[in-house]
This record gives structure tokens, sequence and C-alpha cells, in this order.
């Protein structure tokens, strides 16, 4: 049997020592792109909205979104703002696996990363990092609309 070029690879890699610290490896997910943005005061959670990426645009942004409610995602990331006890924003990218229906994380952001679809869908992103900015301690929003479509132009 022929040795691959990945094999190959590794060895190469492993007789430079680049596995001496351990190493990530990273399989592919299959499924469509998602978008997460929560707001956390101390660890709970203010608002949450999460959008899928309907149409790319240049540099693989979102020119076309529509918003969705994933209860997976949402209890994820609800359990990681409160375990960090998370004061502020916190957005995440995933692939929602297409076979299980699971959301499989590969990016966070301590930010807001684009509020208008939230907005339009019910949930007030904005608003609600510019209370917990100030000290005050807003209620939860409820989840926004499902199915609220926006672009960018």
């Amino acid at each position: 049997m022929k040795p691959s070029s990945e094999d190959a690879l590794s060895r190469e890699l492993q007789q430079r020592g680049a596995f001496a610290e351990g190493v990530v490896v990273q399989a592919a997910a299959n499924g469509p792109l998602e978008r997460l943005q929560a707001v956390f005061d101390h660890g709970r959670l203010v608002a949450i909205h999460i959008y899928r990426q309907v149409a790319v645009g240049p540099g693989g942004g979102d020119v076309l979104k529509i918003s969705v409610r994933r209860p997976a995602a949402r209890t994820c990331v609800e359990t990681i703002g409160a375990a960090l006890n998370w004061h502020g924003a916190l957005s995440f990218d995933y692939i929602l696996d297409a076979a299980a229906g699971v959301p499989l994380f590969f990016d966070a952001n301590p930010r807001l990363v684009e509020p208008m679809n939230a907005w339009f869908s019910g949930v007030d992103l904005a608003g609600a990092l510019l209370k917990i900015s100030l000290g005050e301690k807003p209620q939860s929003q409820p989840d926004g609309t499902e199915g609220v479509i926006t672009r960018l132009a």
C-alpha cells in the first residue's frame, strides 16, 4: 500500500517536533452556517438572537440572513456564559450538523456582530448591551420571531 501525502506530511512534521506541544485536528462539518449573538449580565443571559446565512457576499459575509431558533445552541451558549460569569456581548459562529441537528461551534468573539436581524426579529441586543454597560439590570428578553429575513445592500 502506497503511503498517502497525509502520511508523508505527518512523518515530516513529527520529525520536526511539530507535535511536541500536542495538536488539534478539525474535521469538516456539513450543514448551514449560523451565527448566534448574546448579551450577558455577569453570567445571566439577557438577550440572544440566532440567524442562518442564506446568501454569501464578498469575503464570506452574510448578504442575506434569516432568523432561526435553536434551543440546543442557546443552551450551550447560556451554559458557557454562566460558567464564565460573562459580562457583555458574546458571539458565536457554528455549523448546524445536518444529521444530528447540533451546533458545531468554531468561532467566538466578545462583541456584537450585526444586530439588525435581531432588531427586526424583536430582540434589542444593542439596547441590552448599553443597559448592562450602564450598570442596569435589564430583564431577560424573549426570543425573537423566527423567519425574519434581512439583507445588506
